[in-house]
Parts: structure tokens; C-alpha cells; sequence
């Protein structure tokens, strides 16, 4: 009886230790500019209500800034830049299930899986007041 005692203790004490380990593993953290990061496929509408331009198979290119936001370019597929080196936030909806990009005048949504829907404002041809979505996908 006492054999048995001792040698739960001892694996009590086993346990124990090998479990203390974890407390020192380092948190994963998730950093959603180096996630989204990446060139995204898909159509540009652009409006100001009265004139309507679409520029199918548009590219929607995203680099990561040290800063921890995002920078983006949008190019027709002509291969003309609609905008270019535009910085944006980055961050998590309220759920995490998709990541929020926002900035003055724009915003849009990237899901897990990698679609894409931004808004945002631009010129055309010098003109200004006009309004472009972009809905599209993340090139594999």
C-alpha cells in the first residue's frame, strides 16, 4: 500500500512538471497585414452617378508597412494604375471572421478564404468625386 502511495506521488509529481513547461511557450500572435499581404483578382466599378466605368480583371496588389498597416495599389488590366501607393489600416472584424481595412473615405472587408470587397474614393482622367469598388479574390 504504501509502494502504491509513493508511486502516484511520484507521478503526481511527473505531471506536474512536465506540464509547467507549457506555461513557457510564447503566445501565438496573428499579425493580419502579413495575412492579407498578397495580389487579388477581380472587377473595379468606378461611379460619380453620372458617368460608370468597369475594368474587369483589375488587380488589386497589398503590401505590409512596418508601421503595421497596409499600402495597396489598384491597376486596370490594361495595366494603367487607378491608385497607387495608398496606405490603409488593417485590423479584425468584431467576430475575427474577416479582416477590416479602413482609411479616410474608404473601407472594405477581406474573408478568410481571401475575397475581397473595398470602396474607396478616386479621380478620373483629373476629374474627382468618383466612388470605386473592388470585388475580387486572393491569387493562389
Amino acid at each position: 500500500m504504501k509502494q502504491t502511495i509513493l508511486g502516484l506521488f511520484a507521478a503526481l509529481i511527473l505531471m506536474t512538471a512536465s506540464c509547467s513547461n507549457d506555461e513557457k511557450d510564447e503566445p501565438t500572435t496573428y499579425d493580419p497585414a502579413t495575412e492579407i499581404a498578397g495580389t487579388y483578382l477581380g472587377e473595379t466599378k468606378v461611379t460619380n452617378g453620372t458617368s460608370s466605368y468597369s475594368y474587369p480583371e483589375s488587380t488589386f496588389i497589398i503590401r505590409k508597412e512596418s508601421t503595421g498597416g497596409v499600402r495597396y495599389d489598384l491597376i486596370q488590366n490594361n495595366g494603367k494604375e487607378l491608385l497607387t501607393n495608398i496606405y490603409t489600416t488593417v485590423g479584425y472584424s468584431q467576430d475575427k471572421s474577416e479582416y477590416v481595412l479602413a482609411a479616410i473615405n474608404e473601407n472594405g472587408t477581406i474573408t478568410k478564404s481571401g475575397n475581397i470587397s473595398y470602396t474607396g474614393t478616386c479621380s478620373v482622367n483629373g476629374e474627382k468625386g468618383y466612388t470605386f469598388t473592388f470585388i475580387g479574390y486572393k491569387e493562389k
